[in-house]
C-alpha cells in the first residue's frame, strides 16, 4: 500500500507542475497583451468547443515564418499568434482537468480492487500516457508566445524608429536585429 501511495503522489506532482506551466505561459502572455481579462474571456470561450479546440491546437498554425515583408502585417500576426497560444492554454487547461479526473477514477478502481487485481491496475499509466502530450502542448504555447514577443519587438521597433530623427531612422545594423529577435 505505501508503494500505491507514492504512485499517486508522484502522479498528483505531475498533475501540480503542468498546471504550474500553464499558468506560468498564461502569465507570460497575459504580461504581453497586457489584458488578463480579455485573455481570460478568450480561453474560456476556446474550453466552451473541447472538440473544436482539439482540431484547431492539432491543426495549428503551422506558419513558424515571422518574415514580414509588410509592416503593416504586424498587428495581425501578434494578434494570430496570441490567439494560438491562448488556443494552448486553453487545450492544456482541459487535459489537466482531464486527467485529474481520471487519476481519481483510477485510484478508487485501484483501491477497490482485489489485493491480486492491483498489479495490473497500474496508476502511473494512466497519467504517464498523456504526459507527452501535455509536453508536446506546452512547446507549442511557448513558441506562440516566442512569436508574439519577437513580432511585438519588430512592432515597437518600427514604431519607435518612426518617432525618432533623421539618425535613428537609419537602416539597424545587423546586430542591432540579432539583438532584438527580429527575422528581417
Amino acid at each position: 500500500m505505501v508503494h500505491d501511495d507514492l504512485e499517486v503522489e508522484i502522479s498528483r506532482q505531475w498533475l501540480q507542475s503542468f498546471k504550474d506551466q500553464r499558468q506560468h505561459l498564461f502569465d507570460a502572455l497575459c504580461e504581453l497583451i497586457d489584458d488578463e481579462d480579455q485573455c481570460m474571456d478568450v480561453i474560456i470561450k476556446a474550453q466552451q468547443n473541447p472538440d473544436g479546440l482539439h482540431e484547431v491546437c492539432e491543426r495549428d498554425i503551422n506558419d513558424s515564418s515571422w518574415i514580414v515583408k509588410n509592416t503593416d502585417q504586424l498587428p495581425t500576426l501578434v494578434g494570430k499568434y496570441t490567439w494560438a497560444c491562448q488556443s494552448q492554454i486553453a487545450l492544456l487547461d482541459l487535459e489537466i482537468k482531464q486527467l485529474e479526473q481520471q487519476l481519481d477514477i483510477a485510484i478508487k478502481e485501484h483501491q477497490a480492487a482485489h489485493k491480486s487485481q492491483r498489479a495490473f491496475l497500474s496508476l502511473p499509466l494512466k497519467v504517464q500516457r498523456a504526459v507527452l502530450s501535455l509536453f508536446q502542448i506546452i512547446e507549442r504555447g511557448y513558441q506562440h508566445l516566442g512569436a508574439v514577443r519577437v513580432l511585438q519587438n519588430r512592432e515597437n521597433f518600427l514604431r519607435d524608429r518612426g518617432r525618432g530623427n533623421a539618425t535613428s531612422n537609419r537602416k539597424p545594423s545587423k546586430t542591432e536585429m540579432q539583438q532584438s529577435g527580429t527575422v528581417w
